[in-house]
């Protein structure tokens, strides 16, 4: 009995998976990434490198944070007590 049922969710979920498969559409990217106006290719440019440089930027200001909680500012120079 318990079989049964283990195989018709089998079957069930082989078959939503297989409609998912056949009914997707391509897709399709922004039309404005690949424009051949420079504004608009300076935009795309300029926001994928500011994106990509986001975790280094993140990572530094969490860096930073844990200088300053321990007491230490950074970039100080031996011997210096923190502000």
């Amino acid at each position: 009995m318990g079989s049964s049922i283990f195989r018709k969710s089998v079957a069930a979920a082989a078959g939503s998976v297989a409609f998912a498969a056949l009914s997707a559409s391509p897709a399709l990217g922004c039309p404005n990434c690949f424009s051949a106006k420079e504004n608009v290719l300076w935009a795309y440019y300029s926001t994928a490198i500011g994106l990509s440089l986001l975790p280094f930027a993140l990572f530094a200001a969490i860096a930073l944070y844990w200088h300053k909680k321990r007491g230490q500012t950074p970039f100080s120079q031996e011997g210096e007590k923190g502000v």
